[in-house]
């Protein structure tokens, strides 16, 4: 009986902390996808909101694309490597994460 009623409340704490994850990522995707530089240029901004700004992993991509189509924009290898760090370092945690469960 003990065993069961375990197993029940780690079902319960898998699908709370799944769901809320699951949350928190959605949410988190759409602050930094308004935080890109899409709209406005990088060479607008200046001091601590281009570094902030510049902390998003995905300023880079797109000003890496700005600056392939357009001809405009900033292409930097150290933006080139930092999206690709970030990305392989979150895919890591992601697969520790999730397969932890």
């Amino acid at each position: 009986m003990t065993n069961l009623a375990l197993k029940l409340k780690r079902l319960v704490e898998c699908l709370f902390f799944q769901c809320a994850l699951k949350f928190l990522l959605q949410f988190g995707v759409q602050l930094l996808m308004y935080a890109s530089p899409i709209i406005y240029p990088l060479s607008t901004l200046d001091g601590n909101l281009k570094f902030l700004v510049q902390l998003n992993p995905i300023t880079h991509v797109i000003e890496g694309c700005k600056y392939a189509f357009l001809g405009q924009g900033s292409f930097t290898y150290y933006g080139l490597v930092y999206s690709i760090t970030f990305s392989l370092v979150v895919l890591l945690l992601g697969i520790l994460i999730f397969n932890k469960f």
